[in-house]
């Protein structure tokens, strides 16, 4: 006798876990942490959805595995990928929080301010801003030499309901760009999945994207 046909659905390429969902716009969020893939003195910036990434060096409670500071006048640049892997749709709003501060490293006692620019990019051979930047510009009052760190969050919120297809091997990045504060003036931008800093503010640096899910 004749077998009989199996048939069967291709199940999906690959199973999401979404930390948060939004069923009535069809929408679920998975948040990305940056971090610095510390390895000796070598720096390499990521995004990952995964806070206890193994690239993350959990026992460095201190230094530049935590945050990245810049030289005098503050002004610094930094960019964190996410590699993507399969095909997929972002649709809605992101959402994505930097922790910054400023320091006094031997200028003048007086009010210091820095102004702040981030963005979303696709990376798919070429540079492709998502949405639009955002600005703020950060006061610190009185910030003197010995007068400890002045710390403040940037909150961004990135458009995306128009919907953007991403495919393997394309590249998400977040870039950041701080202006210059005044002479001796350095900057901080934190990228602490487990908050391990101690600051008095949360200091993971956080990127929350939005997919289309296909209820």
């Amino acid at each position: 006798m004749a077998k009989l046909p199996i048939f069967y659905r291709k199940s999906s390429e690959a199973i999401i876990s979404f930390s948060f969902t939004d069923i009535l716009s069809k929408t679920g969020y998975v948040t990305f942490y940056g971090l610095n893939q510390y390895k000796a003195a070598a720096a390499v910036y990521s995004l990952s959805p995964i806070k206890t990434s193994s690239f993350f060096d959990a026992d460095d409670t201190d230094g530049f595995g935590l945050w990245t500071r810049s030289g005098a006048n503050a002004s610094q640049s930094l960019e964190l990928d996410w590699l993507v892997s399969k095909t997929d749709q972002l649709r809605g709003n992101a959402f994505f929080t930097l922790p910054l501060g400023m320091v006094n490293f031997g200028g003048s006692p007086s009010n210091y301010t820095m102004a702040v620019s981030a963005g979303l990019y696709i990376d798919d051979g070429s540079e492709t801003l998502i949405g639009a930047v955002v600005e703020k510009s950060f006061t610190a009052i009185n910030l003197f030499y010995g007068g400890g760190e002045h710390l403040f969050i940037l909150a961004g919120v990135v458009d995306i309901s128009a919907g953007l297809k991403i495919k393997a091997g394309d590249i998400i990045r977040l870039k950041i760009d701080i202006t210059a504060a005044g002479n001796k003036i350095h900057s901080n931008i934190y990228h602490d999945p487990k908050n391990l800093a101690g600051k008095t503010i949360p200091t993971d640096l956080t990127v929350n994207l939005p997919f289309k899910i296909e209820l």
